[in-house]
């Protein structure tokens, strides 16, 4: 059977779901079915004057490890094949998109990084990584609200730069 939370908390009806039903077995089946713990997505930033056409929305997906707790190798391995065509596959990492009140904005998407900590939560902490970086808190707060680029954690330019090219990070 597919193996049961191992930090006792609730799931959701779906979720306990798939782990009674037999014909979803992961090693029977071979699924692996993971969530995505968090999406965090920048929406607004500080006007630099500009006209709203060089606006820049950015999103990352976050991969939430407390207590000392790693990924299993299911699920690193469904993350590192998911990245790649998000990363290698796609010739571009910008895209113009039209959001829920139909204006079109500039969307960076990031990728998909790793959060571990030893504590209950990471002000609560000894040891915080992204992505096998140690971090301090002051980093990661500078890292979620894209102050500090993801991918390397140097200072983020927000400006839209189309002559660079983008580097990204991948830790697999």
């Amino acid at each position: 059977m597919t193996s049961p939370r191992r930090d006792g908390k609730h799931l959701s009806g779906f979720a306990e779901w798939t782990r009674t039903v037999r014909d979803l077995d992961s090693r029977d089946a071979g699924v692996c079915n993971t969530d995505i713990d968090w999406i965090w997505h920048q929406y607004k930033e500080p006007s630099d004057n500009i006209a709203d056409s060089r606006r820049v929305n950015h999103v990352l997906f976050i991969e939430e490890k407390s207590r000392g707790a790693s990924q299993s190798v299911a699920q690193r391995d469904t993350m590192k094949q998911i990245h790649q065509i998000f990363f290698k596959k796609l010739t571009r990492r910008m895209f113009r998109v039209t959001n829920d009140r139909g204006q079109e904005i500039w969307l960076k998407f990031w990728g998909w990084f790793t959060l571990e900590y030893d504590g209950s939560d990471p002000q609560r902490s000894n040891m915080i990584r992204w992505d096998g970086r140690q971090i301090t808190l002051q980093e990661l707060i500078g890292i979620l609200r894209f102050d500090l680029r993801p991918d390397n954690l140097e200072r983020h330019d927000r400006r839209i730069c189309h002559h660079r090219k983008m580097q990204m990070h991948l830790n697999y």
